[in-house]
């Protein structure tokens, strides 16, 4: 697997973020990608990983 590209989609404040889905949807078709990983991360001093499926 290769990774095509990384985008920061948005910057959260304290209480939440949003993504516009349309542009996610829109870099993955122009890219031709196969799949997509979404991350984030939460905003505390807490370092230890999180699962979600």
């Amino acid at each position: 697997m290769i990774v095509l590209g990384v985008q920061k989609l948005s910057k959260g404040g304290t209480t939440g973020t949003y993504i516009d889905v349309k542009l996610l949807f829109a870099i993955a078709l122009k890219t031709c990608a196969i799949g997509i990983i979404i991350v984030h991360n939460y905003p505390s001093d807490i370092l230890r990983l999180h699962y979600c499926f």
